[in-house]
């Protein structure tokens, strides 16, 4: 028996290296080409945390760029921003800012007081912004994710999955490049407050250059990181970090190897992931990011499995 386990070893390696990856989702993708050179559970739904401020600023641009809104146009903090809360720019309702201070601070501090603001002043109301949200949503394919707020505060109806981000944040960068810029500035201060960014890859991986960060305990800690060397821009969507820094380490980390080719590519596109017939709920990681609990293995940790992925079905 134990001389042919010893001679079943090698290739029981072989196997289980060939297994996918375990941890949450992650996905790493080309915008330019929509290639994907790697994907993990990209259709599991998760909660997204502040990379919903994606869409948010997705339709700000859009309205900017439709000539509905001006850099200049006026966001007036309401009664209910103020309520908000959490991460907030901690200013009095009434207080006047131009919507591209406001930009300025969703794409560094991501402060949630200002998604409300922006929302109404964009849309007339916090909900008939957040419908917007979602018909934009269903018109770029993203057809698992649901917005039930403009800022990303816990919500359990509100979810995204990796393959959705990555069609928002390929859209976004596709479809307003002179805005990109915004998402770069890892600090700056508007009416003298000093706002910093959380991506912390900005100024310490090389050509770090955008796009969002995101935590909740529900969501642990997401990100959708951007980075351009020669000429060539790749996105890593990492979602469920289990401590701060985690997510930036596992971004960097994908993003170093497909810069350095040692991710191969999957021969798919974004448009060419095959979508499963059903979809789970998303997953809670406030037992393990905020309650102490260990996680189960397969979020335990962010493998690079080169596994081949199913061709979509010629239903999807």
């Amino acid at each position: 028996m134990r001389s042919l386990l010893a001679a079943l070893l090698p290739a029981m390696l072989l196997v289980l290296a060939a297994l996918p990856a375990r941890g949450g989702p992650a996905l790493v993708f080309e915008p330019e080409t929509g290639a994907v050179l790697h994907a993990h559970e990209p259709f599991q739904r998760w909660h997204p945390a502040s990379l919903t401020k994606l869409m948010t600023l997705y339709i700000l641009f859009d309205d900017i760029e439709r000539g509905e809104l001006r850099l200049k146009t006026p966001v007036v903090v309401s009664d209910r921003a103020v309520a908000i809360g959490a991460n907030t720019m901690g200013w009095p309702a009434g207080t006047e800012i131009e919507l591209g201070e406001a930009i300025t601070i969703l794409t560094t501090k991501s402060a949630n007081d200002i998604a409300v603001a922006v929302a109404e002043a964009a849309a007339g109301s916090e909900a008939a912004f957040v419908t917007r949200m979602n018909e934009t949503a269903a018109r770029l394919g993203m057809r698992d994710t649901r917005f039930a707020n403009p800022h990303g505060l816990h919500d359990p109806g509100q979810y995204m999955t990796a393959r959705d981000i990555a069609v928002l944040s390929r859209a976004m960068i596709q479809r307003f490049p002179r805005f990109m810029p915004s998402f770069a500035v890892a600090e700056g201060r508007v009416r003298g407050e000093e706002v910093r960014g959380h991506n912390q890859l900005l100024g310490r991986f090389e050509g770090a250059d955008g796009l969002k960060t995101g935590y909740v305990c529900a969501a642990g800690w997401n990100i959708a990181a951007s980075a351009t060397r020669g000429g060539r821009q790749l996105v890593a969507i990492v979602l469920g970090g289990l401590r701060e820094g985690h997510r930036e380490e596992i971004a960097g980390d994908f993003l170093e190897a497909g810069f350095s080719g040692e991710l191969r590519g999957t021969g798919l596109t974004l448009g060419d992931l095959a979508r499963p017939e059903t979809a789970g709920e998303p997953v809670n990681m406030r037992p393990y990011v905020c309650e102490g609990q260990t996680p189960p293995a397969r979020l335990a940790s962010f493998g690079r499995s080169q596994a081949p992925l199913p061709r979509p079905r010629p239903q999807d």
